[in-house]
């Protein structure tokens, strides 16, 4: 018999400046999608529930606590060795990154979404130039929500028919849970510090990407992919928040690697047996 499907956890982090509410119905579509599977939120240090934290400003800090809160989750749900999946786009890919290596038997697959890495790619693939005028009213309006979140909705998102709708419920969380301009530049200390060995990593990972992302040029994806010797898939029109543009897609993506996966890891097992 096949291992039963659905006894994984998927720990889902996001990226600078965003905390668990910004998945918006995301988690519970994933866990829809893959019946009886565990999907949890885990909030960095500075935001959402952990917001009084100070946020660190070294990425093996950072994946060291979100290693630990999923341990923590793990046991207070008396979860065993359940197998473990991450989910995580942008920042939050380079904090799965540093935990697979560091730790490449703990998680059971990654999925990383729109990420790079200092010295893989340049600074102006990292960030592309026309970036850097929304960061500026972002920071010019840290004070007015509504305009604050406008500016990022704007700056990540390709979906302009959505943009007042997202805007406005981001301004809400916002509202509710400020994040400090102080935390996100200390992720951006963490992001630049971050160089990773060039080298295959044993974790299985997909890779998805946004072929119309104005934040982080998608040959950021392309250089990782050719490292990693993994899978990649790419989006047609998103914008850097993929799982914002089109969570159905990301779903479904995630959907088909992980049953393939599954299905690679019992045909192993029964060659064995």
């Amino acid at each position: 018999m096949p291992p039963k499907k659905n006894d994984s956890l998927f720990i889902l982090i996001r990226g600078l400046g965003r905390e668990s509410e910004h998945w918006g119905d995301f988690p519970k579509k994933l866990q829809a999608k893959i019946p009886g599977s565990l999907v949890r939120c885990i909030d960095l240090p500075g935001t959402g529930e952990n917001l009084a934290m100070k946020s660190p400003v070294h990425m093996r800090e950072l994946s060291e606590f979100v290693r630990s809160e999923t341990e923590f989750l793990k046991n207070k749900l008396k979860l065993g060795s359940i197998k473990t999946y991450i989910l995580a786009p942008s920042l939050g890919g380079m904090i799965a990154t540093d935990w697979m290596i560091n730790y490449p038997k703990d998680l059971s697959g990654a999925v990383i979404i729109n990420t790079s890495f200092a010295s893989w790619a340049s600074i102006w693939h990292r960030l592309q130039p026309q970036a850097y005028q929304h960061i500026l009213q972002i920071v010019l309006k840290e004070k007015d929500y509504h305009a604050r979140e406008s500016e990022v909705v704007r700056m990540v998102s390709n979906d302009q028919a959505q943009f007042t709708r997202h805007a406005e419920a981001w301004a809400r969380v916002f509202s509710a849970r400020p994040i400090q301009l102080t935390t996100i530049l200390r992720q951006l200390l963490a992001a630049r510090e971050f160089i990773p060995p060039k080298i295959k990593l044993e974790t299985p990972i997909l890779l998805l990407r946004s072929a119309k992302d104005r934040m982080v040029n998608p040959k950021c994806s392309e250089l990782i992919q050719k490292i990693w010797d993994c899978p990649m898939q790419t989006h047609p029109w998103a914008g850097h928040d993929l799982p914002l543009d089109d969570a159905d897609w990301v779903i479904e993506q995630t959907h088909n690697w992980y049953e393939s996966l599954v299905a690679t890891q019992y045909q192993a097992v029964s060659a064995q047996g």
